[in-house]
């Protein structure tokens, strides 16, 4: 055995795939992903208005997305965050569509573009999902362009035949 080998110890690890946690650790069948939606804040001046965030994003057949980071961004003239005069919401659609918890009427920014918010758990979504977000401006913020928010998610597909029994 020369010195380049690798350690007897972590040759068993390097024989197999050990990758316990494929929805923590990127596997060597996972690809990046960075999807990122933007739209002009909304006209509320008839009442609170709701847009969908352009561009939805669906989780390719045969894989399963692990959301690693989110950013809620807002760039809003006159808006005072937390204030409840613009919030974001992220909807799943699978066989119905449903809120994804705790992304519910979000009311301050969530995140930069340099660093997303992390993902402290586990939250995956299942093959063909459809992961939509919205914004909703209810008052005293700026409409229009150049007044725009952005919703990104951040994380990595991984085939679903690599889940673990019990997963």
């Amino acid at each position: 055995m020369s010195a380049l080998d690798l350690p007897r110890y972590t040759q068993a690890l390097a024989k197999t795939n050990c990758n316990r946690f494929p929805w923590l650790v990127p596997g060597e069948h996972s690809r990046q992903v960075r999807a990122a939606m933007k739209v002009a804040v909304p006209d509320y001046t008839g009442g609170p208005a709701t847009a969908a965030l352009l561009d939805p994003y669906q989780v390719p057949d045969g894989m399963i997305f692990s959301l690693r980071g989110i950013c809620f961004l807002g760039f809003v003239q006159s808006w005072n965050p937390a204030s409840g005069d613009l919030t974001w919401t992220l909807d799943v659609t699978s066989g119905g569509t449903r809120s994804v918890d705790y992304f519910v009427n979000v009311d301050t920014e969530l995140g930069s573009l340099e660093r997303p918010f992390p993902i402290g758990g586990r939250l995956e979504f299942e093959s063909l999902d459809i992961l939509q977000g919205f914004v909703t401006a209810n008052a005293n913020v700026g409409i229009g362009a150049p007044n725009f928010v952005e919703l990104i998610l951040w994380g990595h597909l991984y085939p679903a035949s690599e889940r673990r029994a019990g997963d």
